[in-house]
């Protein structure tokens, strides 16, 4: 059984640069294909976003992130290659918390829940981190028949994992993505606080980030999946595009029967939407559509009367009957008071757009024909 110990700086570009470079060359030469990291427990794997985009797109939003510190090289290996990668965490969150919080005291810095004075020094915490570590790592080997593994691991541990594996009988070699540099400052600054305890890069603390880069790399055009990833994550309509929120509004339209034209230029100026649907007695109802992509602000009662006047102005003309308006915040106390006075007018927030996602019924295939043409 043999361990390849690679020395991990967090956050520092140019080690998780140097750290993809020596797991592709691990993966090509010797077929090492279960990474062992520390900071996370259980499946830890981002391969699941090989799916939601093609692999230009995925490496170009990767490489973003790794940039930005988000995704460390192991994951951005995980997200853009094709290879059948293991990413496993081997790590304790207790002592992993409790390393954390022993760090940021050393360093002078005060948390909302300190470390008692009498607790173990950061040292001791380290070796005990290690040994769980080398034992999680051990494990997981035996479990999945693997003889070769690489084990990513933190400057500042890697002496202590490599006497451990010795001590087990386990063969071990240190790969150093840091070139010897140990940028303590850098480590120092990206300490981020959440819920009462500082964390460096851990992935315990981090499921929105894990999540953030999801959209971009569906990429900015409406498809099946990002359909079906909404329907999952509702929440995501208000990081859309406004254009790309309009279009998955009249894809919910048009798997309701909606004949839909989008971006309509009218002589009443250009409308996000007009749609055509059939009541219960078959008559044709013509609706003008407003979309607005907000996250908080809501919308006032002056932009709900002025699509009520573009629509009375297009009535004769293209036989639009009702006034939508759709956004993913809400409306203020007046914009609905009119709403309840006007049987032509329906406002559907946040919520009403969840809701419709959630009745929504994925195909094959997308219900809208994407086509914008001039009408009036």
């Amino acid at each position: 059984m043999h361990i390849h110990v690679v020395e991990d700086s967090p956050c520092h570009l140019e080690t998780q640069l140097e750290l993809v470079r020596i797991l592709e060359s691990l993966y090509t030469s010797e077929g090492v294909r279960l990474l062992l990291v520390e900071a996370g427990t259980g499946d830890v794997s981002l391969a699941y976003l090989r799916s939601f985009g093609p692999p230009a797109n995925r490496r170009d939003v990767a490489g973003k992130y790794l940039r930005l510190g988000v995704l460390s090289g192991e994951e951005y290996l995980d997200i853009v290659s094709e290879w059948p990668l293991i990413l496993w965490g081997v790590e304790d969150k207790e002592l992993y918390k409790s390393a954390t919080s022993r760090y940021l005291a050393d360093l002078g810095v005060v948390t909302a829940d300190p470390e008692p004075a009498a607790s173990p020094t950061f040292f001791d915490v380290s070796r005990r981190r290690a040994n769980v570590i080398v034992k999680n790592s051990i494990a997981k080997m035996k479990e999945i028949g693997e003889n070769k593994a690489a084990l990513i691991a933190n400057f500042s541990l890697v002496p202590l994992i490599v006497d451990d594996l010795r001590q087990t009988g386990a063969s071990a070699s240190i790969h150093r993505a840091t070139k010897g540099h140990a940028p303590r400052s850098l480590v120092k600054a990206i300490f981020a606080y959440k819920n009462g305890y500082a964390t460096i890069d851990c992935l315990y603390e981090r499921p929105l980030e894990q999540q953030a880069p999801v959209l971009e790399v569906i990429g900015p055009e409406l498809s099946e999946r990002l359909m079906q990833w909404l329907q999952r994550h509702p929440q995501d309509i208000r990081t859309l595009d406004p254009h790309l929120f309009e279009q998955v509004v009249a894809e919910i339209l048009a798997e309701r029967h909606f004949d839909i034209d989008l971006n309509v230029r009218t002589v009443a100026g250009e409308v996000d939407i007009v749609a055509f649907s059939a009541d219960r007695l078959g008559t044709r109802v013509g609706y003008v559509i407003e979309c607005k992509r907000y996250r908080a602000e809501r919308v006032r009662l002056s932009a709900v009367v002025r699509l009520l006047g573009i629509k009375e102005e297009l009535s004769r003309a293209l036989g639009l009957d009702r006034a939508l308006f759709v956004t993913t915040a809400d409306f203020t106390q007046d914009a609905r008071r009119l709403e309840q006075s006007r049987w032509d007018l329906s406002l559907r927030n946040y919520e009403a757009v969840a809701e419709w996602l959630h009745q929504y019924h994925a195909s094959s295939g997308l219900y809208l024909p994407l086509r914008s043409r001039p009408r009036g």
